[in-house]
């Protein structure tokens, strides 16, 4: 699978164990090609970039509202976005400057399982 101007590295699977970092307080940006029957609402709009973009519903939480005790309640039709991210090369790309823009988006849970996991340390 391809997303529009994410670099090949970026794009690997993981084996994610029992880390759902990414599941909780991450924005899921809708995609073509993605199952429009899911829980999908406005994404952030106070942000200029994400006006007309839908994103994954939450919990008050924060948690993604598929995230269930042993994880993805909907996997196999998850997005595009959670069937393609990859902690440890997103860590990669926020560290080389490039998508600096992104971070926020993004919690520091996250980041700290990608450094784990370039560090060859499970979450």
């Amino acid at each position: 699978m391809s997303l529009p101007g994410l670099p090949q590295p970026f794009l690997a699977k993981v084996d994610c164990g029992t880390c759902r970092a990414c599941c909780q307080g991450t924005m899921v940006i809708m995609v073509e090609g993605d199952d429009t029957t899911l829980d999908w609402v406005p994404a952030d709009p106070t942000d200029p970039n994400l006006v007309g973009q839908m994103a994954l519903n939450h919990l008050p939480n924060g948690d993604c509202v598929y995230l269930g005790p042993d994880g993805c309640t909907i996997h196999g039709r998850h997005p595009a976005i959670c069937r393609t991210f990859y902690c440890a090369g997103f860590v990669r790309m926020l560290d080389s400057k490039r998508f600096e823009h992104v971070g926020p988006k993004i919690n520091n849970a996250v980041t700290r399982a990608g450094r784990r996991r370039l560090a060859g340390k499970r979450p």
